[in-house]
């Protein structure tokens, strides 16, 4: 009996020794939560602002060609499979393309509002035509307007596609030179004008003529000489 009842004290003490302990390891937990608590960031409004448009300035953007070098990066990952690869260099040709087109686009439009026009030449010859006196006069008035709009022009020689490949290409720089003269004596800074010639690489026109003076007849458009903005 005595046996007894020894057991049943300590089995008490030991189960209100156990309940100290888990109430001593509630107490510090819930101090240490409360700790932390403390560090923990406060919201003022529980309501969306919206930015202004001052503080948008203050914002970073990234460009196009950032965007593209980013991309190209993750393109180069080894963790993407072939097809993730492909997916992504394909939108950054795109992003890049899309660059080239607007410029390309911005371009034609500027060309289009100074409106140079284009020059004809006689076989063989690299002097200006009578009949292409005012056309020549119309250009130098487009470039001096392409020079205020902080322009260059580049004056672009063509030739037929009769004789050599470097006959042509002579003569096709010479017919650009002539125009570039006339501008020059018109007073467009020489250093806003760059002349290239094509030979007969860009042609308008083909002739399968076996007449030499039918084909020189019909190969007549491709001699010319053509003035773009630069």
């Amino acid at each position: 009996m005595n046996k007894i009842c020894g057991l049943s004290l300590l089995l008490v003490l030991f189960t209100a020794g156990c309940g100290k302990k888990k109430a001593d390891i509630k107490k510090a937990d819930s101090k240490k939560i409360a700790s932390l608590d403390k560090n923990l960031a406060v919201f003022t409004s529980d309501k969306e602002e919206l930015v202004d448009n001052e503080s948008v300035n203050d914002f970073a953007f990234i460009d196009d060609e950032d965007l593209a070098g980013e991309m190209n990066l993750v393109a180069s990952a080894e963790y993407l499979d072939k097809a993730s690869k492909n997916k992504v260099k394909e939108l950054v040709s795109a992003v890049s393309g899309s660059n080239e087109l607007l410029a390309t686009a911005d371009e034609a439009a500027l060309d289009s509002v100074l409106g140079f026009k284009r020059v004809q030449f006689d076989f063989n010859k690299n002097s200006i035509r009578k009949d292409q006196l005012q056309v020549v006069a119309a250009d130098v008035e487009a470039a001096k307007k392409a020079v205020q709009h902080g322009k260059k022009v580049a004056v672009q020689g063509h030739t037929c596609q009769i004789g050599s490949a470097g006959y042509n290409m002579s003569l096709s720089q010479q017919r650009a030179e002539s125009i570039k003269q006339k501008m020059v004596a018109a007073g467009v800074p020489s250093e806003f004008v760059k002349t290239v010639g094509y030979g007969y690489e860009q042609p308008l026109v083909w002739s399968d003529a076996t007449i030499r003076t039918e084909k020189i007849k019909e190969l007549s458009p491709n001699r010319r000489a053509e003035v773009i903005a630069d």
